[in-house]
């Protein structure tokens, strides 16, 4: 991300699997400007009203404030991706090396198995 902002001026959004405000807060220390939940926003409002939904928001934001206690921050523009507990063979000034080369190549995961980011599962017995 960060040779790619210095080159270029964008703001980058988080908008897919946002689910709670954990996932938020990762989706920010991992360099978004901005995170959406459209998904989830809309199904509490559907199965809930408005209701639910306020209920719903005003756990988010204190979940929000214990899980910025928990990292150390009074606010969220201050997580930043040293908060995230990483693969240890991450290594964010090589981030260029987990840029997928072949986008043809048949792979399980878009940035292919080495990327921090893919959970390792052992294979399954048969």
């Amino acid at each position: 991300m960060q040779p790619l902002r210095a080159s270029h001026s964008f703001e980058l959004i988080a908008s897919g699997g946002i689910g709670n405000p954990f996932d938020l807060l990762k989706a920010l220390c991992l360099g978004a400007n901005f995170a959406a939940s459209a998904g989830t926003i809309l199904k509490m409002l559907m199965s809930d009203g408005e209701a639910g939904l306020h209920k719903m928001l005003d756990l988010w934001e204190k979940q929000t404030r214990i899980a910025l206690t928990l990292l150390g921050c009074e606010r969220v523009s201050e997580c930043s991706m040293h908060h995230l507990r990483l693969n240890p063979s991450y290594n964010p000034s090589k981030q260029d090396q987990y840029a997928v080369k072949d986008h043809s190549a048949k792979q399980d995961h878009p940035a292919g198995q080495d990327h921090p980011f893919v959970q390792k599962h052992p294979p399954k017995k048969q």
